[in-house]
């Protein structure tokens, strides 16, 4: 996870500018599009540069070369055979998310979406609007308590797909839900014994929550002199940090024929790496060194 999330919306700037600089002309009173609107012959917003050998027309307006590498694309008789997987559609292509080619010209900073998981603003103090993105409203906790009133605005087993992919690590989906009756035995003497228990919901079962604690560290206070809070070494800025690894020529000779068989099926190169995990945020227990699995599960030498 990156500090900032992206949003992409680069699609619908594209249409916005299209639909403002250009239209075949005016029916009724409305605007009638061709059926191909570009954003042509606009002139370049002050302060914006073009990357090196994208050409603009004499005037300084956008061309159809200005983004596109491919002969004669400004011909609509070529328009039909165009191949948009051509590397040369798209100028230094290709590009595995339009975005990033929309990026080259336009600042993506005011394309990101808020990190709800920055829950504390620069003078330290609780920002509150990050608590109404889960919480039906803020929890109020009196220093030494727990919060009585914490109420989620989805069950914690789908609420974080709101934001986060359904798998967004490996073995996500086998950890979700009822766990066996050995790991629920195990999960329940290390909750009743450690300092930092691990939750399931009402029904049980093992949510994102049970091993992520959402919160950005000092926004929950530490209940007890005794009790400790670990959330990890990085921050939720930076997000987790990897680093490479000497084991990754061991893991890709693992994979290799598994990904020349998904190759097959695919337009673009793939290729797989091991990198080390170097630096944790927002875990319950550590990871890296197993802590954090050996809380539910007992592996043997």
């Amino acid at each position: 996870m990156r500090g900032l999330v992206t949003l992409w919306v680069a699609a619908p700037l594209l249409v916005a500018m299209a639909v403002t600089v250009s239209h075949a002309g005016e029916s009724n009173g409305a605007t009638e599009l061709p059926e191909r609107h570009h954003p042509v012959d606009v002139v370049l917003p002050e302060g914006m540069i073009l990357p090196e050998g994208w050409p603009l027309s004499d005037k300084n307006t956008l061309t159809c070369a200005s983004c596109h590498g491919l002969d004669d694309i400004d011909q609509p008789d070529t328009w039909a055979d165009l191949d948009k997987r051509d590397p040369r559609f798209l100028h230094d292509g290709p590009y595995r998310r339009q975005e990033q080619f929309c990026f080259r010209c336009h600042d993506d900073t005011g394309y990101q979406r808020w990190n709800l998981h920055r829950q504390k603003l620069d003078n330290g103090k609780l920002d509150e609007r990050s608590c109404s993105y889960c919480h039906l409203e803020q929890p109020q906790q009196i220093k030494g308590e727990v919060p009585q009133k914490t109420d989620l605005r989805l069950p914690p087993a789908v609420l974080c797909l709101g934001c986060h992919l359904k798998t967004p690590h490996l073995n996500s989906l086998e950890h979700a839900g009822a766990p066996s009756e050995k790991v629920l035995d195990r999960l329940q003497a290390h909750n009743r014994s450690a300092r930092r228990p691990l939750p399931l919901d009402e029904q049980q079962h093992v949510t994102c929550v049970t091993c992520h604690d959402p919160h950005q560290p000092g926004v929950i206070e530490k209940l007890s002199a005794d009790q400790e809070v670990w959330l990890g070494e990085s921050d939720v800025e930076t997000g987790s940090v990897y680093v490479s690894s000497r084991w990754s020529p061991v893991y890709e000779a693992d994979k290799a024929e598994r990904l020349a068989d998904l190759q097959q099926h695919s337009d673009w190169p793939l290729a797989l790496r091991y990198r080390r995990l170097e630096q944790e945020v927002l875990l319950r227990l550590p990871a890296k060194d197993g802590t954090l699995c050996n809380a539910c599960h007992q592996f043997e030498d």
